[in-house]
């Protein structure tokens, strides 16, 4: 029985084609994940390029204004940015290549190893992946992000983050 709606076509590689409506929605879709994700940067770059009267009245602004440069430049005279600007890529980097080591050796492990409880450890490290640490503390009643600071605030030597990298 034939149905009058649009249907999926199989292509000869074997993919799945489907109608211009399905990718009309997919492109819609992708564009609110877009727009949402960008959002936060829009809005620190609107709210950075106004004064501190516009930014703190009753409807704050949600277009750029001129006081861009301005601003920017208060900002490079008060804070010694770039040593800041490179403690943060130093910390990025060396947490991100550690955590793309370690997850390597886990995965190869989780895929080649056979072990009893297997399942369930590989539930649980892809669980504590999938839900960020602000959320876990919130979950447990602490934020488990703060206590952190207090300790690596101390070991900032010769303007570079010690207690980040080195524990």
């Amino acid at each position: 029985m034939r149905s009058n709606g649009a249907r999926a076509t199989r292509s000869c590689a074997g993919r799945v084609r489907r109608g211009p409506l399905h990718r009309a929605l997919a492109l819609a879709a992708l564009l609110v994940v877009v727009a949402a994700s960008g959002s936060p940067l829009y809005w620190s770059v609107a709210v950075a390029s106004h004064d501190n009267a516009a930014i703190s009245g009753r409807v704050p602004p949600l277009l750029p204004g001129g006081e861009f440069a301005r601003n920017a430049r208060e900002v490079f005279e008060a804070v010694d940015f770039w040593p800041a600007l490179r403690n943060s890529a130093l910390v990025a980097c060396t947490v991100t290549a550690s955590n793309g080591l370690l997850s390597t050796l886990a995965g190869f492990a989780f895929a080649h190893l056979p072990f009893r409880g297997r399942d369930a450890l590989f539930a649980v490290v892809v669980g504590s992946v999938l839900v960020p640490v602000q959320l876990t503390g919130a979950v447990l009643g602490t934020l488990p992000v703060v206590p952190l600071f207090v300790p690596t605030a101390g070991r900032i030597v010769g303007g570079v983050v010690r207690g980040a990298v080195n524990g």
